[in-house]
């Protein structure tokens, strides 16, 4: 009889000794699937906050070379104004005489033109200096010809004034005519035969050439000034009446 119980206890003790082993291998691999989730979960975040940030990458970097070919395209639109702009020159003597040559300086501001103009002889190859010179506003008829960024003829009022001369003031009322941009220079036509940009007899046009050699409008401003007070150097104007 008593082998008998302990045997009876020795199998339930056995098999609650299963019973806790099931439910500790049963908790263990919840556990371990829990885990895995967890895992997975944060896997799939991190790849997420990757690929977002890769995503915000490329557009600024699509954003940026926009901004660049933007920026390139609207250096390469320049006026009419300021593709005249530069130093040209004609060749006014006749093949025996001595080289003279009317010369301008082609300054755009606000895209209109202005030109310092002269006569000059070549002394040197180096520079074409004026022995006697002027100033010219060349005011469009239409605006819009001289900002367009495609055009190359522009009708304009031809405006002159010089310090030597009239006190300062225009010579006349103008003289009206066209520019024509060219490969090699700038095309004059019309300006009632003012006998500089046009002949003064027949209804020749003249080109003027470019040439570096044709001095600057405002020679003073590469020049180096090593005497009085920098503070005072530079550009001035008058306000009021009061310098």
């Amino acid at each position: 009889m008593g082998l008998i119980l302990r045997e009876d206890m020795e199998m339930k003790r056995r098999v609650l000794a299963a019973v806790l082993i099931s439910l500790l291998c049963t908790m263990f691999i919840a556990g371990c699937a829990k885990n895995t989730d967890n895992g997975l979960k944060d896997t799939l975040e991190i790849a997420k906050e990757k690929t977002e940030e890769r995503d915000q990458d490329e557009v600024k970097s699509e954003k940026s070379n926009e901004s660049d070919e933007a920026k390139e395209d609207k250096a390469g639109e320049e006026s009419l104004a300021q593709r005249m702009a530069g130093k040209y020159r004609y060749c006014a003597s006749d093949k025996d005489e001595e080289e003279e040559y009317y010369i301008m300086d082609v300054v755009p501001f606000g895209n209109n033109l202005y030109a310092f103009c002269g006569q000059a002889f070549s002394d040197n190859d180096e520079s074409l200096e004026a022995y006697t010179f002027w100033a010219t506003e060349f005011v469009p008829y239409d605006a819009d010809e001289m900002s367009s960024t495609d055009a190359d003829k522009v009708r304009v009022n031809e405006l002159c004034f010089s310090i030597m001369s009239n006190a300062g003031k225009y010579w006349d009322a103008g003289h009206t005519g066209t520019i024509t941009l060219a490969d090699d220079g700038l095309v004059f036509e019309g300006f009632d035969h003012d006998g500089f940009l046009v002949p003064f007899d027949g209804d020749d046009s003249r080109t003027f050439i470019k040439d570096d050699r044709v001095e600057d409008a405002f020679p003073h401003l590469s020049r180096e000034h090593d005497r009085g007070d920098k503070d005072l150097q530079g550009l001035w104007s008058a306000d009021d009446g009061n310098a």
